[in-house]
């Protein structure tokens, strides 16, 4: 999964040197890219106001920012999910002349499908796009034949009728239809479900955009009453996949609704765009009995008042908005060049326990990666204690012969070894009744010593030495 992500790391660290910064340039490139193809769909589908008020958005976009600079597939496949999306719109709708087939809409087809493969390649959830096409055009059947337009509905129900066969024959291959399964209904082997997980994602954003994401909402009806093709076509490529993912899929991740989220600023610039002519009129109208009849001829005066009235209205309100005030803070809440809130924790623990680590120490973590990226350590993987043990799952490197470690004798098997062994996991891992096995944590407590760190740190870190015993 996401091998392309890897190749484009790879092409960084050929040109730029292996580094974290290069690794994260892929990364930033496809944030720069989804800031240009939204403002790009915004304009082609609804208008100028719409384009700048969703590229706004995504600039301001804390989730934005943080994928654009993390050097993982959140960045690429956001880019590639909008584009997908859009050229799925013109592919079957042109330029709202209905389905028909004709060169151009297959080449829009072409561009559709190879940006919804390179998007499912970097993740599944992608796939989503495709019950949003079929949401949309049973939609756009029943509001036709509805209001009597039987020929112009046509169209939509045999697209919709495809859709639902091609699904139906997919989910008829054992195959497809298991990594389907696996993919969406079985939980991450990292993943703890809890009660109330289907409003993950809502309460995420609501957390963090506050009125802005509960604006989304009538925005979305207002979008698809205005525009019945485009603004149905966003709205349903942006609820359809959300819906899916709070309610279907098993693992929640605040995360995996980011690559949506240019669609939801869409359909605010498409509010946008609609309620612009009336802002404007109001304003202008309004703002001009203040100023001096000398002045009122002046063509620059117009867009000066209607910038300075935005400004003063939007700036306090979009600087108290989490999300946002977050966004403009970011460059305050780095150690280093290039770098997000992501194991950033782990940066700090390098340099306060690097220093005393053996040089052939192996460390035990619940989060393996971290300690071989930041502490230069192998390290063996702790299982939760509500985790089967498993060889070679995706999160666990298969060149380690005993890599998982979840009880007392999986640490004397290591500690066995005569290497020295250090265990390292967050300190609300370790401190959280029943998350590790009691045998494990009562081991380590009684024969490692706890290392001292900062009272704010917030890992736990017990040095057993060599032997059964510790040192």
């Amino acid at each position: 999964r996401a091998r392309l992500n890897t190749y484009l790391t790879a092409g960084a660290f050929t040109l730029f040197g292996e580094s974290e910064g290069a690794a994260r340039v892929p990364a930033l490139l496809f944030g720069i890219g989804t800031m240009a193809l939204v403002y790009a769909v915004g304009l082609a589908l609804f208008g100028p106001v719409a384009g700048v008020v969703a590229l706004a958005l995504v600039a301001l976009s804390a989730d934005a920012v943080d994928v654009s600079r993390f050097a993982r597939l959140y960045s690429p496949l956001t880019f590639f999910a909008l584009l997908a999306a859009f050229a799925t719109y013109r592919a079957v709708e042109g330029r709202g002349e209905g389905p028909r087939p004709t060169a151009a809409r297959g080449r829009w087809l072409a561009l559709a499908a190879a940006a919804g493969l390179l998007a499912t390649h970097l993740h599944p959830i992608a796939l989503a796009l495709g019950p949003s096409l079929l949401a949309y055009a049973t939609l756009r059947f029943a509001a036709l034949a509805v209001g009597g337009r039987r020929t112009t509905a046509r169209p939509y129900a045999w697209l919709g009728l495809a859709l639902a066969v091609a699904a139906a024959v997919a989910l008829l291959l054992p195959s497809v239809r298991g990594r389907l399964a696996e993919a969406a209904l079985t939980p991450l082997p990292w993943y703890e479900p809890k009660p109330g997980d289907a409003w993950t994602y809502h309460a995420d954003l609501a957390a963090r955009y506050t009125w802005l994401w509960f604006l989304v909402w009538p925005a979305s009806v207002l979008a698809a009453l205005a525009w019945p093709r485009a603004g149905l076509f966003v709205a349903c490529a942006f609820w359809v996949p959300f819906v899916v993912l709070s309610v279907v899929v098993a693992t929640k991740q605040p995360r995996y609704a980011v690559h949506l989220l240019p669609l939801a600023w869409l359909l605010l610039g498409a509010a946008a765009e609609v309620l612009w002519p009336r802002v404007r009129a109001v304003v202008l109208a309004q703002g001009l009995r203040l100023v001096p009849d000398r002045l009122k001829g002046a063509t620059w005066l117009p867009p000066v008042l209607l910038a300075a009235v935005l400004a003063l209205a939007l700036a306090p309100v979009l600087r108290t908005t989490p999300a946002v005030a977050d966004a403009l803070r970011r460059h305050t809440k780095t150690t280093g060049r290039f770098t997000t809130g992501h194991y950033q924790e782990w940066r700090d623990l390098a340099a306060q326990l690097g220093p005393r680590l053996p040089a052939d120490a192996r460390i035990v973590s619940t989060t393996w990666h971290a300690p071989i990226y930041y502490l230069h350590r192998p390290t063996n993987h702790l299982l939760p204690a509500f985790r089967e043990r498993g060889e070679g799952d995706w999160e666990t490197p298969t060149r380690d012969p005993r890599p998982q470690v979840q009880t007392a004798e999986d640490l004397d098997r290591l500690l066995a070894t005569g290497r020295a062994i250090w265990v390292i996991t967050r300190r609300s891992s370790w401190e959280r009744p029943g998350y590790l096995d009691a045998g494990f944590t009562r081991a380590v407590e009684t024969r490692c010593r706890r290392q001292a760190l900062p009272a704010h740190s917030s890992f736990a870190a017990f040095d057993c030495g060599r032997r059964a015993g510790g040192d």
